[in-house]
């Protein structure tokens, strides 16, 4: 039983928001609105899965957002919690294929692998600004919503959710290169914008 919750909680993690993205979009939702509620959609599983008595799913909680693992879990636990990400990865790359067009907004939000770099160094600066101040790791992912403007177009940060948005929806300019570049930048910017703000926090 307590298996089967973990796989559960760990699949809809990155499904929930994009079910609510594709939702809004197919019945006409204005794009702000869409981004608004899919961000805020994916920061509040998130700060479910970061509170959840099952280290394995905190553990991926900060697996998504790009930080090193905290308490430990056992093997079989983490396998169960990874094997549920991933089906949540491949029904959210389905369901941005779905709804490719809220996602191909070339005119609207140019892609160019700097930005999500530069974005994701805001959001992870803040968000361990957050944690620093709050004792709250999961408060951390609020961050997201100040840029919920353009969270979503970049996997609201988080290398694992970019691939399955970049992959599902198929873009013109989401080139295997540019996907590539960006996934990395991702990571470099989320991890440096967490260490300025330990540093100067701490300082």
């Amino acid at each position: 039983m307590q298996a089967t919750r973990l796989f559960l909680v760990t699949a809809a993690t990155p499904a929930l928001p994009f079910l609510v993205m594709a939702v809004l979009h197919n019945i006409g939702a204005p794009v702000l609105l869409t981004a608004l509620l899919g961000t805020i959609a994916m920061s509040s599983v998130m700060v479910a899965l970061g509170r959840d008595p099952e280290p394995a799913a905190r553990n991926l909680a900060r697996f998504l957002t790009g930080q090193a693992p905290g308490e430990s879990a056992s093997g079989i636990s983490q396998a169960i919690a990874l094997s549920g990400a991933s089906v949540g990865l491949v029904s959210a790359a389905g369901l941005s294929g779905a709804a490719a067009g809220f996602f191909c907004q070339e005119q609207q939000v140019p892609f160019n692998a700097l930005i999500p770099s530069c974005l994701a160094f805001a959001a992870g600066f803040l968000g361990r600004a957050l944690e620093i101040r709050r004792d709250q790791a999961e408060i951390s992912v609020f961050a997201g919503i100040a840029f919920f403007w353009i969270a979503p177009f970049y996997g609201f940060f988080m290398p694992p959710v970019f691939l399955a948005v970049s992959l599902g929806a198929r873009c013109v300019q989401y080139t295997a290169g540019n996907i590539a570049i960006a996934s990395v930048l991702l990571l470099l910017g989320a991890w440096a914008g967490r260490r300025v703000a330990d540093w100067l926090m701490h300082s």
